[in-house]
């Protein structure tokens, strides 16, 4: 219908250009929206999920928002996975602290020597020495100066002691300190004891007796006994094998 303000249908034309266009942008809102979607459903797991695909306080995917994790990284976190062997330590890094002043050596055990016997040490021996040679000696009877108790003891093999035929009868030898003894030697003449003793002693009064002999045959006794310590050693005569008395060519000590 024409009411003399132009031609209506030029005016509905400009209507339908009008519907058009907003058809237009309408479509294309929509195309946008499908592909932000599509965009959104391929970008990975929700932002509460806490991974890169993560999306801002207003609901929009943010893509790229994480930075690619450097190669130390990727290290650090293959070796802190469980059940992955590696040689870097999962905590922090030991820093070796400055040495301290060292720890004393333990003291070493002590073991104390034996002291072996207490008192005094043993006199010494006669290292195979004749002690009794040369040493003072006396006698309880000698039959005159031609036998006198020195004879004994004189290193001579002829010379000789002789004491009155009588019962009992002893020659003594101070060998001047105390000594071990254990051997004394008697070298009989044919007036020879076959009963005596070898007594000891460290003061001359009194005695012990070191050895007894019952069965002596004359000649030469060797009468050994335990080693003891002694100053003075004795023949005790107490029994003779003849009407004589008791005579010695030599009497040593070892």
């Amino acid at each position: 219908m024409n009411d003399g303000n132009g031609p209506p249908a030029r005016r509905r034309s400009g209507g339908i250009g009008l519907v058009a266009a907003v058809g237009g942008t309408a479509v294309l809102l929509a195309g946008a929206l499908i592909a932000a979607g599509m965009l959104l459903s391929s970008a990975g797991p929700d932002a509460d999920a806490g991974e890169n695909g993560s999306r801002t306080g207003l609901g929009t995917p943010v893509v790229g928002a994480w930075p690619a994790p450097s190669a130390q990284d990727q290290a650090s976190a293959t070796a802190s996975a469980p059940g992955t062997p590696s040689s870097r330590s999962a905590g922090p890094t030991a820093t070796a602290s400055p040495a301290g002043p060292a720890a004393p050596a333990p003291a070493p055990e002590l073991t104390l020597a034996d002291p072996g016997p207490t008192g005094a040490p043993a006199p010494p021996g006669s290292n195979g020495a004749n002690l009794a040679r040369g040493k003072a000696v006396t006698s309880s009877s000698q039959q005159g100066a031609h036998w006198a108790a020195a004879n004994a003891v004189d290193g001579d093999p002829a010379s000789r002691w002789a004491s009155q035929a009588a019962d009992p009868q002893w020659l003594t030898v101070d060998l001047g300190s105390v000594y071990t003894v254990e051997r004394v030697t008697l070298s009989w003449e044919s007036a020879r004891a076959t009963q005596y003793a070898i007594r000891v002693s460290a003061d001359g009064a009194q005695w012990t007796v070191a050895q007894a002999v019952s069965d002596s045959d004359g000649g030469v006794d060797e009468v050994r006994f335990a080693a003891v310590s002694a100053r003075y050693v004795q023949m005790y005569g107490t029994a003779r094998a003849s009407s004589y008395g008791y005579s010695l060519y030599e009497f040593e000590v070892r």
